[in-house]
């Protein structure tokens, strides 16, 4: 049950002058970090960690939340206006949000983006905040094998991020988890596929990869063309496109709450975070969609799907964060450290212990959500101005900001050779129809399936997966996942062949 004392208590210091002011600096500095590609809210909540120790408890945490929420968010203008993910969470609104934009309708596209991470974000501060001290305790039940089924329902979202073929769309997911292998191997302890090459001794950089296959790959699309602005021609109606766009999020109302069910629960899982949980949402909703073949067009029902789910993932992965000492996250990891540096241990008793500090970073999201409308709605026209910067003035800008983003994640110039040779290897595979998107599902999901495949293996064998309620569990949505699109299919091609009235699906789905 809700402690509406500590709810009270939470609220009335919140609102204290000092400490809401560093609220709005902390939505204010997420937004800026979202919006820079390469450069991810965990890079940053890591440089200002130190300053944190002279901040109290309560300042701290919530500077922390606000910038959290804020650049997940924002990390999706990239990602729609110049095709390059500003946060990990945000490579699958690349898939619709960008073609939106070349289209013209880059206004559209940040309004639904915006609506979609409102609902989302709404969502997971309510689920929070309600269910936080309860549903942590559910997240023990997910071991090893329940753990491999979660990813193994993010691999069959590989066939909905095809974009030509579904054996192309394997070919690129099987790559990327054979590139995920890369590495020590976490049994036997020794380097593999590392080709002598040190940097790639803890695994092939995500950050430097995902760049490379969306940002730098776009820039050597862009280079080969002449003249012109990624963003096509811009609309003349901003505000029709905006309200376009906000009616587009809300008419795929029960997309953004399964999505933001999806980001929740995945949130919650130990060790995953918001590309898994784009990811798997953005996969099922294609596979679920009345017109799975308009998504990777620029489908408004793609982007809330995959918007809502990774915003509605960062109240989630502080849930076990709090109440297990699990982060949720890479970026819960940072929230540890503050946390001990503070004198608060998470862990089963922190719930109780320091109940009025977990109330505190759950409105904190709340409030960061609701600022979304009251500050970024208003600048939506200033931030579609991006997407219609000329390539020749912006290519040589972006590629700063990549080199410097990818280079200041681990001080490292080897990630920034990674970038470049995953950039070429994205040119190559959209220049045959393969899919750069299943290629980093793949990738981000491999170690998650190997280490949890081997401790299974090793604590029982097969027979877990069946044995384990919640891997059973999983497992029969692993198997509906892929068998319910193909019924949906047959029964919308029935659908259009009976009748040939109203308007055809494509220009349904893309409104």
């Amino acid at each position: 049950m809700i402690d509406f004392d500590a709810v009270a208590q939470s609220l009335a210091l919140l609102f204290l002058p000092h400490n809401l002011t560093w609220l709005l600096l902390g939505f204010a500095a997420g937004v800026v970090v979202g919006a820079i590609p390469g450069f991810s809210e965990g890079s940053f909540l890591a440089m200002v960690l130190p300053f944190t120790v002279y901040l109290d408890p309560w300042t701290a945490l919530i500077f922390m939340s606000a910038v959290y929420m804020a650049a997940e968010m924002a990390g999706s203008y990239p990602a729609i206006l110049i095709n390059m993910p500003g946060t990990a969470g945000t490579f699958a609104t690349t898939i619709e949000g960008y073609p939106l934009t070349r289209r013209g309708k880059a206004v559209g596209a940040l309004g639904c983006s915006m609506t979609a991470s409102l609902l989302g974000g709404l969502f997971g501060s309510i689920v929070y905040l309600v269910a936080g001290p309860f549903v942590a305790h559910y997240a023990l039940a997910f071991g090893s094998p329940a753990m491999f089924m979660v990813a193994l329902l993010g691999v069959t979202a590989v066939s909905s991020l095809s974009e030509q073929s579904l054996a192309k769309g394997l070919v690129s997911g099987a790559l990327g988890l054979l590139i995920a292998t890369t590495g020590i191997d976490p049994i036997v302890g020794k380097p593999r596929a590392t080709f002598g090459l040190i940097g790639l001794y803890d695994g092939v950089p995500l950050i430097a990869a995902l760049i490379g296959l969306f940002g730098f790959s776009e820039l050597l699309r862009l280079a080969g063309e002449r003249g012109g602005t990624p963003g096509g021609r811009a609309s003349a109606d901003w505000t029709s496109d905006l309200l376009e766009g906000c009616r587009g999020a809300f008419s795929h109302r029960w997309a953004a709450l399964r999505s933001s069910v999806i980001g929740v629960v995945i949130g919650i899982i130990p060790g995953t975070g918001a590309a898994t949980a784009s990811v798997v949402s953005y996969g099922q909703g294609r596979q679920w969609a009345r017109a799975p073949r308009n998504f990777g067009k620029g489908s408004y029902e793609g982007l809330v799907c995959s918007d809502s789910a990774k915003d509605a993932c960062v109240p989630g992965s502080l849930i076990p964060t709090l109440a297990l000492g699990i982060p949720g996250s890479g970026t819960a990891v940072i929230f540890l450290a503050v946390l001990s540096l503070q004198g608060m241990h998470p862990g089963p008793g922190f719930w109780g212990e320091h109940l009025k500090e977990a109330y505190a970073i759950g409105f904190t999201f709340l409030i960061s959500s609701l600022l979304i409308l009251l500050v970024c709605f208003p600048m939506v026209r200033q931030i579609s101005r991006i997407a219609y910067i000329p390539s020749r003035l912006l290519i040589p800008l972006v590629s700063v900001f990549m080199f410097v983003g990818v280079y200041s994640y681990r001080n490292s110039s080897f990630d920034m050779f990674v970038m470049v040779f995953f950039g070429a290897l994205g040119w190559l595979l959209r220049r045959h129809g393969y899919s750069p998107s299943a290629l980093l599902l793949g990738l981000i999901l491999g170690p998650m399936m190997e280490q949890n495949l081997s401790r299974t293996m090793a604590l029982g064998g097969p027979q877990l997966f069946v044995t384990d309620r919640v891997s059973l569990v999983l497992l029969g949505c692993v198997v509906l996942s892929l068998v319910a699109p193909r019924l949906l299919a047959r029964r919308t091609a029935s659908s259009t062949r009976s009748g040939n009235a109203g308007s055809p699906p494509e220009a349904e789905d893309l409104r």
